[in-house]
């Protein structure tokens, strides 16, 4: 049986993980797409990227959700779009963002979220890292 709709499904209690999946710690990160949002930041030099992700506890343990890190294109990190007034301007993305905060996963737990940075205009994204709760974090390349 294959995977459907991108998430892991255990096999004889084993675990298959996705294509394009990266596993950092006892977490497997995989589905990950990146846009530009329409929605423009209050800094006009600024703009609003989305980096929707599935996240799968493969561990034995229930694991909190670790923090997400974006470098541009030009290796400058960006700020994630985290306050109140931020969020009440992204609208129905909000409820995609609330979905990795303060969430602990059950061992095989999997939940598909997204998280807003604010990139330089000019600039792409370039590479997310994953920090979870224990353990090293991890480098997604983005494409």
């Amino acid at each position: 049986a294959s995977p459907s709709g991108g998430q892991a499904q255990p096999s004889g209690g084993e675990f298959k993980r996705p294509a394009d999946s990266t596993r950092i710690g006892d977490t497997i990160l995989s589905g990950v797409s990146v846009r530009t949002l329409d929605v423009r930041p209050q800094e006009s030099h600024l703009k609003y990227v989305a980096i929707e992700v599935t996240v799968q506890n493969v561990g034995a343990s229930p694991e909190r959700i670790g923090e997400f890190y974006l470098k541009d294109s030009d290796g400058v990190s960006a700020a994630l779009a985290a306050s109140d007034d931020e969020l009440a301007q992204l609208g129905s993305l909000k409820g995609e963002i609330l979905k990795f905060w303060g969430v602990t996963l059950a061992p095989r737990e999997v939940v598909r979220g997204a998280v807003v940075f604010k990139l330089l205009r000019d600039t792409k994204p370039a590479e997310l890292t994953y920090a979870p709760r224990s353990g090293a974090s991890g480098v997604i390349p983005l494409k």
